[in-house]
C-alpha cells in the first residue's frame, strides 16, 4: 500500500488516496488550516480533528467530529523517526522509514511484526528526513487514516486482536 498525493502539495485542501495496486482503498482529505481529517473508507465517512499540545508540541490529540477525545498523537524525535498513536485504548508504534521509497510502519504496541506498511512516495523529493510542524500534523494525519483503515470490518476478520472500535461508522 502507499499514500499518494491527488491535489497539489500547495493546495489549501490536501486529498490522499491509500492505494493498493490500482485499487483506491481509502481516501482521506487534509484541511492543515483546521487540522483536519475527513476520511473515506468502504462507503462509510468520518471527520476527526488533530489538535497539537504539549511542551514544544511534541504530542497531539485525535478528537472525532463531536469533538470527543479518541486518541493521541506521539512523536519521539530524540531517539527515532517514530512514535506512538492511541486510538481506542489501543496503542500502536510506528516508525518513518527514510529509506528509497519513503514508508509508514505501523506495529501493535509491544510487536517487532509489522501490521501495516504503506509508501510515503510523495516525501522523496522533499527529503523525509526535514520534519517540521507542518509535516508532523501530516504524518499525524495519515497515520490515522491507516489506523482508521485497520479497523474496518476486513482488516477486523484478518486481525483477530481488534476489538470492535466507534472508530467505525455505523
Amino acid at each position: 500500500m502507499k499514500w499518494l498525493l491527488v491535489s497539489k502539495q500547495s493546495a489549501p485542501l490536501q486529498v490522499f488516496h491509500l492505494m493498493e495496486g490500482n485499487i483506491v482503498k481509502e481516501k482521506l482529505l487534509y484541511n492543515p488550516t483546521q487540522q483536519s481529517a475527513r476520511i473515506s473508507c468502504q462507503g462509510k465517512q468520518r471527520l476527526f480533528f488533530i489538535e497539537q499540545r504539549g511542551f514544544s508540541n511534541s504530542h497531539s490529540v485525535i478528537k472525532n467530529e463531536y469533538g470527543f477525545d479518541i486518541g493521541k498523537f506521539f512523536f519521539d524525535r530524540q531517539h527515532s523517526k517514530g512514535g506512538t498513536i492511541e486510538l481506542e485504548d489501543i496503542q500502536f508504534d510506528y516508525s518513518l522509514e527514510n529509506n528509497e521509497g519513503s514508508e509508514l510502519v505501523i506495529y501493535r504496541k509491544g510487536f517487532l511484526t509489522p501490521v501495516l506498511s504503506c509508501g510515503l512516495n510523495r516525501y522523496i523529493a522533499n527529503g523525509a528526513s526535514s520534519y517540521s510542524k507542518e509535516t508532523i500534523k501530516e504524518y499525524a494525519c495519515m497515520l490515522l487514516g491507516l489506523c482508521w483503515f485497520l479497523f474496518q470490518p476486513p482488516a477486523i476478520e484478518m486481525k483477530p486482536q481488534f476489538k470492535e472500535s466507534s472508530l467505525v461508522a455505523v
